[in-house]
């Protein structure tokens, strides 16, 4: 079975709840072609799910009718309707948010009770860029310690087992890149 079409059937399945949100992203893969990538947020009985929703190639330009376009098709084929989205969660580039032409304006023209965020991520990114000196030296030291240990298997699997030896909640670092479009 094609990995696609499970992930859409499994999403299929489990939107009891029609009401859903989506957190959508443009980015640029290796060979230069502009990528959407599609998160989608639900109620799955009483619990909250966040799910890989879609990658589709974005043709030719990135503006918001063309991501808007990407964005109405996909959950069309899966009958999800434009009334059923009750939030949309984007980066602050001018293609997602926008005043006339974003796709988070486009988004609130057809569901005008749709609530827009923006991807916290994405803030912490803005934040971390205006911290006082003395708290951004601290976080560049937690960052490259924390790199370190992730770009090395075996200090990555020692820091996992601490963790387990000392019952923490977590267990991996994430590796921390830079977000450059900000």
């Amino acid at each position: 079975m094609d990995l696609s079409a499970d992930i859409e059937g499994n999403v299929q399945n489990k939107l009891q709840n029609p009401e859903f949100a989506l957190q959508v992203d443009e980015s640029i893969d290796i060979s230069n072609k502009a990528q959407l990538l599609t998160f989608i947020r639900f109620i799955d009985g009483n619990e909250i799910r966040h799910q890989f929703f879609c990658c589709e190639e974005i043709p030719l330009t990135t503006r918001g009718q063309d991501i808007f376009d990407i964005l109405s098709a996909y959950p069309e084929k899966m009958n999800l309707s434009w009334n059923s989205r009750v939030g949309i969660c984007t980066d602050g580039a001018p293609s997602m948010i926008g005043s006339i032409k974003g796709i988070v304006s486009l988004v609130q023209q057809q569901n005008p009770n749709i609530k827009r965020s923006h991807c916290f991520l994405h803030m912490e990114v803005l934040v971390s860029k205006t911290i006082p000196i003395e708290l951004k030296q601290v976080l560049n030291q937690v960052v490259e310690m924390a790199n370190y240990i992730k770009n090395r298997p075996l200090k990555c699997r020692l820091f996992e087992q601490i963790c387990v030896d000392m019952d923490s909640l977590h267990k991996h670092l994430l590796l921390h890149t830079k977000v450059r479009w900000l």
